[in-house]
Parts: C-alpha cells; sequence; structure tokens
C-alpha cells in the first residue's frame, strides 16, 4: 500500500453488526393451548411445561451455544447446534435384579462384552433396565468443520448426517465399554504439542493424544453408528 493509505477490517465491523441482528439474547419461553378452552387440567400443563422450558434455556448453556453457531454462520457459512436428551437411572427396576452370581458378576460390569466370537451384535450384553430418576435436555454447540450431511435439495431430503468427536482412552472406555474402548486407535494429537519432542519434559505418548470419533445418524436404516476412522473395519457402537 502506498503513503497514506489506510486499512480498515470491514469483514469485522460487519459480522460485529450482523450479530445483534440475527441474535440478541436467550428466547422466552411461551407455552399456550391451541384452543383455550376451560380445561383447568390443560391450562396447568402449559404453565408446566413454559415453566420447565424457562428453567432448560437458563441452565443448558442455549446463550451460549447459539451465539457460537451465529457467528459460524457469519463467517464461515454455517452454524449448527445439537438438542441432546440426557437421562440418568439408578437402581436395577425390581424385574431387572440378578439372581445368580453370574448375573451379579454381570452387573458389577456394565457394558461388559463376551470375548468369544468376533461378531460384535451377537457379543453383546444387553444391558439390565434401570429406575429412570432424572432427565434433562441440554444444547450443544457443534463446530462447523465437525458436521456433515448428505447430498440433498432440502432438510427433508438428507439422508444421513454426521458429527465428529474428540475423545481420550478414558473417555471412549467410559462410553463404548473396556473392551471396545481399548481397541480404538488414537490417531488425533492437538497442533503444537510435538514442538516438544526430543527434550526432558517430553509428555508420555498418550497423555494428549485422542481418538477421531465419527457419529452418522442414517434416516434410511433408522440407525446410529459409532465409529472411528482410524481403526479400520471396527464399529463401536449400533443402536
Amino acid at each position: 500500500a502506498g503513503a497514506g493509505v489506510h486499512r480498515f477490517n470491514i469483514l469485522w465491523s460487519n459480522v460485529q453488526t450482523l450479530i445483534p441482528t440475527l441474535y440478541a439474547k436467550a428466547p422466552k419461553p411461551e407455552v399456550q393451548r391451541r384452543f383455550l378452552d376451560a380445561d383447568p387440567a390443560g391450562r396447568l400443563a402449559a404453565i408446566l411445561l413454559e415453566r420447565s422450558l424457562s428453567y432448560s434455556v437458563d441452565t443448558c448453556e442455549l446463550d451460549t451455544s447459539l451465539r457460537a453457531a451465529v457467528q459460524d454462520r457469519l463467517l464461515p457459512g454455517r452454524g449448527v447446534c445439537r438438542v441432546l436428551y440426557v437421562p440418568q437411572f439408578g437402581n436395577l427396576l425390581p424385574d431387572q435384579e440378578p439372581e445368580t452370581e453370574e448375573a451379579d458378576e454381570a452387573e458389577a460390569a456394565p457394558g461388559a462384552v463376551d470375548n468369544s466370537g468376533d461378531d460384535d451384535d451377537a457379543a453383546e450384553q444387553a444391558e439390565p433396565l434401570r429406575e429412570l430418576t432424572f432427565e434433562q435436555v441440554m444444547v450443544k454447540y457443534e463446530y462447523w468443520e465437525d458436521y456433515r450431511e448428505g447430498p440433498a435439495r432440502q432438510w427433508p431430503e438428507v439422508p444421513w448426517v454426521r458429527y465428529r468427536s474428540y475423545m481420550t482412552r478414558s473417555e471412549l472406555i467410559k462410553r463404548f465399554g473396556k473392551k471396545k474402548g481399548s481397541k480404538i486407535n488414537l490417531d488425533y494429537t492437538p497442533s503444537g504439542i510435538g514442538d516438544s519432542a526430543g527434550t526432558k519434559d517430553k509428555p508420555p505418548p498418550d497423555l494428549f493424544k485422542k481418538a477421531i470419533i465419527h457419529e452418522v445418524w442414517d434416516k434410511s436404516k433408522k440407525q446410529v453408528v459409532w465409529y472411528a476412522p482410524g481403526t479400520p473395519d471396527f464399529i463401536a457402537d449400533k443402536q
């Protein structure tokens, strides 16, 4: 640039101007009955749902997730959020109590799989039914590069969507069980971690490594598949 030429970051100023026009604050839930009949039970149910939604908006980090998604929409062109159902379970149901020593051992290691055979679907043992003690809905922001979807003209035609996540060894074992979680290769290392190689303070090999996990929601087959692209021919979970 020549002398006396001044530069102005118009991209930053435009984005900062557009963000509040697209999203200013978290929405306020409003629940009404479709038909305003003289129905006290329906009126109380609407009030209960509205208060539950208001509490969820305040506690599920909706505002933080939406602000990040709006910024992604304005910069790369796509903003993604997910609504997750998170249940919590307590004790076993009465008809699920173990009756033998073998059942007690199986209960002591939930998610354990049979080591015999290569068919994962046949080897997996069904989880015992437990009492549902708490339910929660969470809004989770997804980085735009971690989301993919099948080719389509409109959303109803999208055949599948895929989310990518990064999990440590302990997270893998907690999510997929000890047998499967130990098999998955840790194929991802955050940038900059390798700079300390060759020094006395070199970290252990698996300290910062993670596994890339793909979560595919297939609409045509009505199933969700979790797999690790860094571990060939291996399905971590299928539901």
